[in-house]
């Protein structure tokens, strides 16, 4: 069974995680998926950096 990968949508931002890469986005319909599982680890890939950071 394969793992879940993290997809973004470059129109809207929404974070999809599937074993698959999607089609289309289910928010908005783009086609354009970047696939960012390797950049989670990464402080501000969901939120901005804090004040002081």
């Amino acid at each position: 069974m394969p793992g879940v990968r993290f997809y973004a949508c470059g129109r809207c931002d929404a974070v999809h995680a599937l074993p698959d890469r999607p089609t289309a986005c289910a928010e908005c319909g783009a086609t354009r998926l970047d696939d960012v599982t390797d950049r989670l680890g990464e402080a501000g890939y969901f939120a901005p950096p804090r004040p002081g950071e």
